[in-house]
């Protein structure tokens, strides 16, 4: 089923792909996010298609991992209920 499929055999395609790509000057993604953008663009047919296009496709090509990057400053690591107990056995 494609359950098997995915849990199986995604994981070693991925680590694949970026084993391979990290000697590469463009990922796969880019590739791929180039590609279909280069498709789609020119059959949008009115000024704000294409200007709504553009924009949706900054905001998560560009400001999203951005705004990631900086917010990792602010990071804490948390700890709750949620967590796994560690036991400590004093003697």
């Amino acid at each position: 089923s494609s359950s098997v499929v995915l849990f199986a055999f995604y994981p070693a395609a991925r680590h694949a792909i970026a084993k391979k790509s990290q000697s590469l000057l463009l990922s796969p993604c880019q590739v791929i996010t180039t590609a279909t953008s280069s498709a789609t663009f020119p059959l949008l047919e009115n000024a704000l298609e294409r200007t709504v296009f553009l924009v949706t496709l900054a905001c998560i090509c560009v400001v999203s991992p951005v705004v990631r990057w900086r917010l990792q400053r602010r990071k804490e690591i948390i700890c709750g209920p949620w967590d796994i107990a560690h036991i400590i056995v004093e003697e």
